[in-house]
C-alpha cells in the first residue's frame, strides 16, 4: 500500500490510501488524519496508512530501541472474522523468519474506545515497491529476474510453513535500500491444513480473497478448497510479467466482476517477448509456465520456479519449454 510513490511501511510522506482488496469499504470510524494513540512502549511519529484491517503508525519500540511499523486493528465495528483474520496475521506472522518476508516483533492489546483493540509491531521497511524500485533504478532484466529468484526463494519458504499468502501484488512487495526485497500483508493469508482458512467477500457473494488483477483463475472462482501453493505461483508470474515488461497481461479496467473473472479464467497470456523482444526464449518460457491456466500445469512449487530462474541466471537450459500446439 503506497502513496506518492513510497511505500506505506516505509514512505516519506504517505497518504492514506483506499481499503485492501479484501475490504469492502475505507475505515469507517477513522478521521483524515488519525490520532496518535499512546501506546506503552513506543513512541508514535505519525500514520502510514490504513487498509480494512486497521491503521499502520510510524513508531520506534523504545526498548530494544529500533523502528517499527505498528498495526493497529480498525477503530470501526469490530466483526469476529476481522478479529480472526487480524490474529491469525499475528500467527503467520511469528511463525516465519526468512530474509524476504517482514519480522513480527511484538504483538498486544490497548484500551481504546472502552475496549480492548489488538496491534502488533513489525520490522519497518524503507524502501519501494517492487515495480517503483526497478523503475528507479533502472534495472537490467538479468536484475529483475535476481529479484524474482529472491521472492520464490522466500515465498517456498512460507509455504514450506504451509502458508499460502493470496495476495501478492507489487504493492506488496518492497525493496529496500540495500536491494533486499520484503513481502508484506499476510492480512488474508491462510494455513494450508483443512479447516484454517479465512475468506472474506469483495460483493458478499463469493469468498473472493486477493487482488483481482493478480488473482489466479481457480482463486477467481471464490473457492478457498480450490486455493493452494501453486495459487501463489500464478500470482508471482502475474508479477514477473509486470516487473519485465511494465504492463499487466490483460487489463481488467471498466469491467464488470463477471466480464473480469471470465477473462482470468479464459483468456490466454501472450509472450512476454511481444511487449519486450529481448524476453524471447528463456524467460518466456518461465513466465508462462508460472501463468499456465491449468495449476497442474504450472510449476509444482516455489522452488521450482527459484529453479529454473537461476538457470537462467548461470546461463544454463531452463526446464521450462514453450507450450507446443499440440
Amino acid at each position: 500500500m503506497n502513496g506518492q510513490g513510497k511505500s506505506m511501511v516505509g514512505g516519506t510522506q504517505p497518504a492514506l490510501p483506499r481499503a485492501s482488496a479484501c475490504g469492502t469499504a475505507p475505515l469507517p470510524a477513522m478521521p483524515m488524519c488519525p490520532i496518535l494513540l499512546p501506546i506503552d512502549g513506543y513512541e508514535m511519529a505519525g500514520v502510514l496508512g490504513a487498509g480494512s484491517m486497521g491503521i499502520v503508525y510510524n513508531a520506534w519500540q523504545i526498548t530494544p530501541r529500533r523502528h517499527v511499523a505498528l498495526k493497529v486493528l480498525t477503530f470501526g465495528p469490530l466483526s469476529p472474522t476481522l478479529v480472526r483474520r487480524f490474529d491469525q496475521e499475528v500467527e503467520i506472522l511469528g511463525r516465519l523468519e526468512h530474509p524476504c518476508i517482514t519480522r513480527l516483533y511484538a504483538a498486544g492489546t490497548i484500551e481504546a474506545g472502552n475496549r480492548k483493540t489488538p496491534y502488533f509491531a513489525m520490522e519497518f521497511v524503507q524502501g519501494r515497491s517492487l515495480v517503483e524500485y526497478a523503475r528507479a533504478h533502472d534495472l537490467s532484466i538479468r536484475e529483475r529476474m535476481a529479484l524474482l529468484h529472491q521472492l520464490a526463494d522466500g515465498i517456498h519458504y512460507a509455504h514450506r510453513q504451509g502458508i499460502i499468502h493470496r495476495d501478492l501484488k507489487p504493492a506488496n512487495i518492497l525493496v529496500d535500500n540495500h536491494g533486499q526485497p520484503k513481502i508484506l500483508d499476510f492480512g488474508v493469508a491462510r494455513f494450508e491444513q483443512a479447516g484454517n482458512h479465512i475468506t472474506c467477500s469483495f460483493d458478499g457473494s463469493k469468498g473472493l480473497v486477493g487482488t483481482l488483477s493478480y488473482m489466479s483463475p481457480e482463486q477467481s472462482q471464490g473457492f478457498p478448497d480450490g486455493i493452494d501453493a501453486r495459487t501463489d505461483l500464478y500470482s508471482l508470474g502475474i508479477i514477473a510479467y509486470e516487473l519485465l515488461t511494465g504492463r499487466l497481461p490483460y487489463t481488467l479496467d471498466g469491467k464488470s466482476w463477471v466480464a473480469a473473472i471470465r477473462q482470468i479464467e479464459t483468456t490466454e497470456v501472450s509472450a512476454p517477448s511481444r511487449t519486450i523482444p529481448a524476453l524471447k526464449g528463456d524467460i518466456d518460457a518461465i513466465v508462462l509456465k508460472a501463468l499456465a491456466k491449468d495449476r497442474d500445469q504450472r510449476y509444482a512449487t516455489a522452488a521450482d520456479l527459484a529453479a529454473d530462474i537461476e538457470r537462467y541466471l548461470h546461463y544454463l537450459p531452463v526446464r521450462a519449454r514453450a507450450p507446443t500446439l499440440r
